[in-house]
């Protein structure tokens, strides 16, 4: 993919959409900088629940990949998606979920040590905050489609288990 191509699926992020336009072509290009593309194939793994890794960050240009947590219903996130987020909120810096590859897909890897010192190089104070909390509701969200997920399977066990205690006490 050449480069131009990279940028534009870049910017296409729903995560950019929430930036300013006057900072999404230098944060496309702090992107650009501290990325490497790699072409995945489908079952590959990006991260493991609990691993503890060189702090790396993925944008999924292309592709689906399937989010697990725990025994939870797993949810599935298309490309272009920012991924890799939440392991920054989280205090031992743990990944909070499995993350594998749905069908192949490019995927810019990035150390997130790095594209902090770029952000804080290229943007103001003010727009490395509205960065921040873009990245911190980007977080948010997804740990929000995770837990409504298992609000809705624990609904669904209990209503399951509710008829079949009701069907046995009908039998009685």
């Amino acid at each position: 993919m050449k480069l131009h191509d990279l940028r534009s699926k870049i910017l296409s992020i729903p995560l950019m959409k929430l930036i300013p336009d006057t900072m999404q072509e230098r944060l496309g290009m702090i992107f650009l900088w501290v990325s490497e593309a790699e072409q995945m194939t489908e079952g590959e793994h990006l991260y493991e629940e609990g691993q503890h890794d060189e702090n790396l960050g993925c944008l999924l240009l292309d592709g689906a990949v399937i989010i697990r947590k725990g025994d939870h219903e797993p949810i599935t996130v298309e490309g272009p998606a920012l991924l890799g987020e939440m392991q920054q909120f989280t205090p031992d810096q743990a990944r909070t979920a499995t993350v594998e590859l749905a069908t192949a897909g490019l995927v810019l890897k990035f150390e997130w040590h790095e594209f902090v010192a770029l952000s804080m190089a290229y943007l103001t104070k003010a727009e490395q905050a509205t960065l921040k909390e873009v990245i911190t509701r980007s977080a948010s969200k997804r740990f929000r489609e995770l837990y409504d997920q298992t609000v809705e399977e624990a609904l669904a066990k209990g209503l399951a288990e509710e008829e079949a205690a009701s069907g046995q006490e009908a039998e009685s």
